[in-house]
């Protein structure tokens, strides 16, 4: 089961990664550097099995970690 893979701020910054926001713009949100945002980055593709950026956007879309209004 991929949530109990991942910590509360992995949860978190999915929000952020589905978005397709960078490294640093996360890590003005957040008050964390970006080399920290990177790895939180690397590591939830890691426990997830996931290769890219954008396939991270596209897993964040389809559960649900991002919301487009109409």
């Amino acid at each position: 089961d991929w949530v109990t893979r991942l910590t509360k701020r992995e949860l978190e910054l999915l929000h952020d990664f589905g978005y397709g926001r960078s490294d640093d713009e996360i890590a003005d949100k957040y008050q964390l550097t970006p080399s920290t945002i990177h790895t939180h980055r690397r590591n939830i593709m890691s426990k997830l099995d996931i290769h890219s950026s954008s396939d991270l956007v596209r897993w964040s879309v389809e559960n649900g970690f991002v919301r487009f209004l109409p």
